[in-house]
């Protein structure tokens, strides 16, 4: 699909999953005595946020994170929101991309370059990691125990929130 005006983006939201890649500034515990600076692929819908490591840029691993995000939001939208990089096109789709839309029943759509403001939400969470997980690996290390499913990293575990009001006793 050809690229996405601002005009047609109104008519997106609800619709459609944001999608972006963030590149940490300083090297991420990978493992025991293991460094890097992994993408890491961010998709956000309505408030709902999931993050991957994933090994490089290539199409290949770009889709594959795609696919693994999807598996566990366990839901297909009818878009997903990319801006123009070369994993997934530049103002058009590779081959890879749209075979990979075609077959899930939804549309990838390539938002304008260089337009932070298209996809407000996953830029927001990507400048989150850069504040909230970059100061000292314990940070990043606690992050991708409860987000990630990359293999090597555990898998989320259920979270257990405080009620919002204190039990009464009878």
């Amino acid at each position: 699909m050809s690229q996405i005006s601002k005009r047609e983006l109104a008519k997106q939201l609800g619709k459609s999953v944001q999608c972006d890649l963030w590149f940490p500034h300083q090297p991420l515990p990978l493992g025991p005595g293991q460094e890097g600076k992994p993408p890491v692929m961010t998709s956000t819908y309505s408030g709902f946020v999931q993050a991957r490591m994933i090994p490089i840029r290539t199409t290949e691993d770009l889709l594959g994170g795609m696919w693994d995000l999807l598996q566990d939001a366990a839901a297909v939208l009818p878009g997903l929101l990319w801006d123009n990089g070369p994993g997934i096109g530049r103002g058009k789709l590779t081959e890879a991309a749209s075979a990979f839309a075609g077959v899930l029943g939804t549309e990838i759509r390539l938002l304008p370059p260089r337009d932070p403001e298209s996809k407000g939400m996953v830029e927001r969470m990507n400048g989150f990691f850069r504040r909230g997980f970059m100061p000292d690996g314990t940070s990043w290390t606690r992050m991708t125990s409860t987000t990630s499913s990359t293999p090597g990293c555990p898998r989320p575990t259920p979270a257990t929130h405080a009620p919002a009001t204190a039990p009464q006793r009878t």
